[in-house]
């Protein structure tokens, strides 16, 4: 018969480890490093996606949009041969064609070349003043000379810087010659007389923007037809400002 050993050893029953806290830790981190490398990826694609987005409105937008919208400089010109045509056919003088052109180096925002020819100038000749010369004509070409920059601040709120030197040195002239025509400045100093010639200046400004806002049709008849084309001939120029040249027809024989 056997005899029975008993064992001296235990089996002891396994158990899983418990992480310890660093390793926790550790894997805390690494998910959130996880996720933040996700985040940053899904935010650069988003991105990329809107960048992508923007850049096919913008050529949308250049397709739609037409050359001359963005070219400022011919609006300008535009609007200040309108107005120079116009009050022209308002003192009596007939265009007979206007004509614009752009410098091949100028930039988008420079005044393009215009020629406005206006029946009877070239063989009357500008008379800016003298004894002969009536202080009506003096008045006449101060309107004109002064004419396009109105027209341009009519139309887009400003003039041109330095486009208009020429033209205020004429205008003070004029006015000085309307001013010793029509005025007793003998007993008046300096500074009174330049008081006068301004207030003559600033009188036939409010004239013509009155006249401009009034024929508003014919004025931007011929602004728009320059923004379309760069010669108008004497036809269309006729057309255009009829009902300046029939009411001064009507004004006269009445």
């Amino acid at each position: 018969m056997g005899r029975y050993i008993a064992h001296k050893r235990r089996k002891i029953k396994r158990t899983s480890e418990t992480p310890g806290s660093e390793d926790v830790v550790a894997a805390s981190l690494r998910a959130q490093l996880l996720g933040l490398q996700r985040a940053a990826k899904r935010l650069e694609l988003e991105r990329a996606r809107a960048l992508k987005q923007a850049r096919i409105r913008e050529r949308r937008l250049e397709r739609q949009d037409p050359v001359v919208d963005r070219t400022s400089g011919r609006r300008r010109t535009a609007a200040r041969a309108a107005g120079y045509a116009l009050i022209s056919a308002t003192t009596g003088m007939r265009t007979l064609c206007i004509s614009i052109e752009r410098d091949p180096k100028a930039c988008p925002d420079d005044l393009w070349k215009v020629d406005v020819r206006i029946e009877g100038e070239e063989a009357q000749g500008y008379r800016l003043k003298g004894p002969a010369v009536p202080a009506s004509e003096n008045a006449i070409h101060l309107m004109r000379a002064v004419a396009p920059r109105i027209a341009e601040e009519l139309v887009l709120g400003c003039a041109t810087p330095g486009a208009d030197i020429n033209n205020s040195k004429t205008a003070s002239i004029l006015a000085e010659s309307y001013m010793r025509k029509t005025r007793s400045v003998l007993t008046l100093d300096e500074d009174e007389k330049n008081q006068v010639k301004f207030g003559i200046i600033a009188e036939y400004e409010r004239t013509v923007l009155m006249r401009l806002k009034y024929f508003q049709s014919e004025f931007n008849s011929i602004r728009e037809s320059l923004m379309k084309t760069k010669f108008l001939n004497h036809r269309k120029c006729d057309a255009a400002l009829q009902r300046i040249y029939a009411y001064l027809r009507n004004f006269s024989s009445g």
